[in-house]
C-alpha cells in the first residue's frame, strides 16, 4: 500500500528566485535536491501532493508603501470606508519627499507613507498559475491552495490528459467536505487528497508551526522540510 505524502509549497519544495516575495510563477526555484527525492519516492509507488496557504488571495488593509507591482488596491471614500473600484499597479516609486506614486491604467495616485489601502498581493489565477508552475517544477499533478484567510475556501489544481484542470469550492461550514477548514492550521487541505483513498502513512512535510498544527489535526505524520532536504538517501 502506498503512502500519502503533503508538501507544503513556499519555504519547503520552492523559494523566491530573488530575496522578497514570489511575484510571477518563473519567481519559484526548486531547493537544491528536491526533485531527486520526489522522483524517488514516485519511483517507490507513493503518492504527492502539495497543500498551500494563499492568503494574498484576500484583500488585507496595509499602509500605501507595501503596494506592488501588479497587485490590485482599493482607496477609502471620504468616510473613511474601502469602496468603489480596484486598481491594478502598473508602476510604483518613492519621490525625495517620501511620497508613494502610484501609476494604474485609469489614473495616478499620490500617497503619503502609512496611508491606508486595500491590497490584494495576487490574484486567483495567479495563485492557480503559481501552483502549476511549481507542482511541474516537481513533477506532482495534485495540488490544493486555500485562497482566503478565513479558510472556507480551497482551490484544487489537478494534471490530467497533459493539462491543467481546477476547481474553487466553498462547501457549508455544516458539510461533511468543509473537513473542518481548509486554512493551515485547519487540517482540510491534508484531508482532501486523502478522502476515500488507504494509505500506508499519510505524512505532512512543511516549514511552520501551522503545517505541523494541520498534520496533528488531521491525524498525519510530520516531518520538518529541512529534516526531508537533508535526509541522505
Amino acid at each position: 500500500m502506498p503512502n500519502l505524502y503533503v508538501f507544503d509549497k513556499d519555504g519547503t519544495l520552492v523559494h523566491p528566485r530573488k530575496d522578497g516575495y514570489v511575484e510571477s510563477p518563473e519567481d519559484q526555484v526548486l531547493y537544491e535536491g528536491v526533485r531527486d527525492k520526489l522522483d524517488r519516492l514516485r519511483s517507490e509507488g507513493h503518492v504527492l501532493a502539495i497543500a498551500s496557504n494563499q492568503g494574498g488571495c484576500d484583500y488585507h488593509e496595509v499602509g500605501a508603501e507595501r503596494l506592488l507591482d501588479g497587485s490590485s488596491f482599493a482607496i477609502e471614500d471620504d468616510e473613511g470606508i474601502f469602496a468603489g473600484d480596484f486598481f491594478t499597479v502598473l508602476s510604483i516609486d518613492t519621490d525625495d519627499h517620501g511620497l508613494i506614486n502610484v501609476e494604474t491604467s485609469s489614473q495616478d495616485f499620490t500617497f503619503s507613507k502609512g496611508e491606508p489601502v486595500l491590497m490584494q498581493y495576487k490574484t486567483i489565477e495567479g495563485a492557480i498559475a503559481e501552483m502549476e508552475f511549481a507542482a511541474d517544477l516537481c513533477g506532482i499533478r495534485e495540488a490544493y491552495f486555500a485562497p482566503t484567510m478565513d479558510g472556507k475556501s480551497i482551490v484544487s489544481v489537478n494534471r490530467s490528459d497533459s493539462k491543467w484542470h481546477y476547481q474553487i469550492e466553498t462547501p457549508s461550514p455544516e458539510s461533511k467536505y468543509s473537513f473542518g477548514g481548509f486554512r493551515k492550521p485547519q487540517p482540510g487541505m491534508l484531508l482532501m487528497p486523502s478522502y476515500g483513498y488507504k494509505y500506508d502513512r499519510r505524512i505532512m512535510i512543511g516549514d511552520r508551526d501551522s503545517d505541523r498544527q494541520a498534520a496533528i489535526a488531521a491525524g498525519f505524520e510530520f516531518i520538518w522540510a529541512e529534516v526531508f532536504r537533508n535526509a541522505q538517501e
